[in-house]
This record gives C-alpha cells, structure tokens and sequence, in this order.
C-alpha cells in the first residue's frame, strides 16, 4: 500500500495482540481505578460497555486490524471483547443514550463490527431499539428545560454526538429519520440570541451553575461560551452541517449554521493563535485576546472549531468560512502548544488525524505533512515498558501523570487506530464517527 509505514503497523498489531489478553487487560484496569482513575465514590469499577472508557474502543481496534489484515483472526479478539459488553449490559442497566456512556456507542460499534451487517443482527436490533427509546426520552426532557446544560447538546453525552451516529447508518436497515429531524430542530434552536444584563448574548451560554467545576465558576462568574468539539458548539454545527451536506434539511437550518459560524469567528483571537475552548461574555462583546490558555486538541481549540466551520462552509457554500478554516489550520502548523499525552482527545492523535481529515478535505499537502510530523510525535511517546505501550498523559498540580487505559477517547486504542489510518492510509470502518470526523 502506497504511503505504508509497516514499523508503526507492526507496532500496533504487537501492542494489540497484547491486549488480546483479557486478564491482563483487566487486571491493568483494576490497578488504574484503585488509583483513582474511574473510581466512582471510591468504589473501583470498570464499565466496560462504554465507548469511552470500556471494551467498545478494543472492538474498533480489532476490527479495524481484521478489515486490514483479514487472514490474521484478530476478528476473534473483537468477538470475545463483544461478549464481555454484552455480559456487563446484561448486568447493568444502561440508562442513557450518550455516544460514549449509552446505546449510540454500542450502536456504533455493533454496526461496523458487523461486516457489513452480515452479522450480530438481533444484537444489533436490539440496542437501536433501546437507543431509539431512550433519546426520545431523553429529547422530550431537554426540550421542558428552560436552562442549557452542555451535557444535553454536547458531542460526548448530548444530541450531537448522537445525531452524528445516527446520520452515519444506513437508511435502509435503520429508520432514523424521525429522530434526526427532531434533534435537528433542536440543535437549530441553540443558534440566535437571548438578552442578557449585558447586551444580545449566543443561546448556547452556559450559565455559572452549569459549569463543571468550582475552578471554572470561578473564572467565569457569567457563565461561558463553550466553543470545543467534545462539550461545545462545534459538535452541534458539525452535527447540522453534516445534516445538510446529506440531504436533510430542516427549517432554519442553514440560518442557524451561519450565526453560528458568524459567532465562532467573530471569537477568533488575533494573529496565529486560532481559537480558545470556553470565552467569557465580557471577551464576546470586546474581544477576545486572551492567549494564555491555547490548547490544539480535539476537544478544545483551533483543531476541532476550524473543522466545524470546514463542514459549515461546505453547507453554506461560502468561499470565506473555508479560506477562515484552511488559514487557521495553516497558522498553527509547527505552533502546537497546551497538549502532552499521545491520546485522542486532548492529546497528538486527535490534532493529527484532524490535519489528516484536513488534507483529505481540501488535498493541501502541507497539511498531510503536518499529520506525519505529529505522527512521529506520537510514536515517540511509546514506551515498552508501559503495559500498552502507550498511556494517557495527565497534568496534576504541575506534575506528569501517566494513565495506562484502553478507551477510545483518551485511552491506547484512541491512539493506535491513528497511528494505524496515518500509516495505512486505507481506513476500512468509520470508526472515526466517534469524534464526529467521519
């Protein structure tokens, strides 16, 4: 295959095949959540039929390697990690139709790990029942509220990562239309604006009291507006913009992506700097400036807004959007800063794969170099003596932190499905749908 770098493939298939051992890998996750890393009120717990931080992720990885590499059986990997999901949501009771805690990630999962849909069909039934049930309630609650919470239109537990999985399955074996429409319409109403003590202000501000921490209420006494792709605005414009670009147009729609575009550059920083993850009301109405806190990943930052107003410019057919886009992304080549973990969603992987999704989308090579520059970056972080090779990489009190998980999101299979596509360069599975990149 043109474009193969066979040393990161090897490497991927070695750490893969170590985490073909189940014990192991439990055994290596139990460690990590007495230490704290999912402990829940102290009690360690592994929830493994999250996309997150679960089994699913392993199930891609599997995939993946056995669409690639078919005559090398690492289907059966993928089979027994789906028995454990199946076994734990037997167990326990999924309450939430979330892309990386509920049904759309096992959804996800089951779909391309079906081949096609030649397998795992009654499964697969199944949990597209539940997930179909389940966001209905779910809407029909968020729409009685009269405060946004992030987590009723975000990409990681809302609507728009919902409604991103739900645009990628096939029509003719799911009926999603109904759902899409009524989420979309949702997502349309985020868009405009709402008085506030300071003058016209986004819908989509999120108020002191529905802030995560005590730190950011802190900060940002008026609430903020959350511009990331994993808990922001860019999920929804993605998520309506992808909407369009297939085909369903819902009343508004292309107003809504237009203020929304208009809003996020109207909150660029100056210079080569991109964009921040959350701004204050008071940089909305004067400006922002504050370049303090930069951060190039794909949860927060320049990497993931630019791709939002990439697909947006596509919907509205606007030359201007997309020449924003392609300079922000063009600024911040050889500028990364705020990111130090080799993981997907705040770490090398995910700002490389964007720069890879980038170069596909408008066929620039300095943006294909770019993603090989931070691939090597990535490969530089593996280290034998971790158990998978690879770990998250936090920050606590100004110290390093490593995290040996296998989770999608910020755990080694985030990390090794990039690596695998940014040497292969022949992805087989939509797998990316998770970050909304599909």
């Amino acid at each position: 295959m043109k474009g193969m770098n066979m040393n990161n493939v090897q490497l991927v298939k070695k750490i893969a095949k170590r985490m073909a051992d189940m014990p192991m890998v439990e055994n290596i996750m139990r460690q990590e959540e007495k230490q704290g890393v999912f402990a829940e009120n102290g009690n360690a717990h592994i929830n493994r039929s999250t996309l997150s931080h679960g089994y699913l992720g392993l199930c891609l990885l599997f995939n993946e390697l056995d669409l690639n590499f078919p005559e090398e059986g690492w289907n059966v990997y993928c089979n027994n990690y789906l028995k454990v999901v199946f076994e734990e949501i037997q167990k326990e009771q999924i309450t939430t139709a979330s892309l990386f805690s509920g049904y759309a990630g096992i959804c996800l999962v089951l779909d391309l790990c079906s081949n096609g849909g030649k397998y795992l069909r009654k499964a697969r039934e199944n949990i597209f029942y539940y997930l179909k049930t389940t966001f209905n309630k779910e809407l029909e609650t968020i729409l009685k509220k009269q405060e946004l919470d992030i987590f009723d239109y975000d990409t990681i537990e809302g609507v728009a990562g919902i409604v991103n999985l739900l645009l990628s399955l096939d029509q003719n074996e799911y009926d999603t239309k109904e759902e899409v429409i009524q989420a979309g319409q949702y997502l349309v109403s985020l868009s405009g604006y709402k008085k506030s003590s300071y003058k016209d202000i986004p819908k989509w501000h999120i108020s002191k009291e529905h802030l995560f921490t005590e730190v950011e209420k802190n900060i940002f006494p008026n609430g903020i507006l959350n511009l990331g792709i994993s808990h922001g605005i860019a999920g929804p414009l993605i998520a309506l913009s992808k909407a369009y670009n297939k085909g369903v147009h819902i009343p508004g729609q292309l107003k809504a992506i237009q203020l929304i575009s208009n809003d996020l550059l109207k909150m660029k920083l100056p210079g080569e700097y991109g964009w921040n993850g959350e701004v204050s009301i008071e940089e909305y109405i004067n400006g922002c400036n504050n370049t303090k806190f930069i951060r190039d990943a794909w949860c927060y930052g320049t990497p993931g807004v630019a791709y939002a107003l990439l697909l947006s410019s596509l919907a509205l057919d606007s030359k201007f959007i997309r020449e924003q886009s392609y300079n922000a992304m063009m600024d911040r080549i050889g500028r990364t800063q705020g990111i130090f973990s080799p993981t997907f969603c705040h770490g090398y992987s995910g700002l490389a794969y964007i720069y890879y999704k980038f170069y596909l989308l408008l066929r620039e090579e300095k943006f294909l170099h770019e993603s090989e520059r931070l691939l090597d970056n990535i490969i530089s972080f593996y280290d034998e003596n971790l158990p998978f090779g690879f770990a998250n990489v936090e920050i606590d009190r100004g110290r390093k932190k490593l995290f040996n998980t296998v989770g999608l999101l910020d755990g080694v299979t985030g990390t090794l499905l990039t690596i695998l596509e940014l040497s292969l360069k022949s992805k087989k599975s939509a797998w990316d749908t998770a970050f909304l990149l599909n």
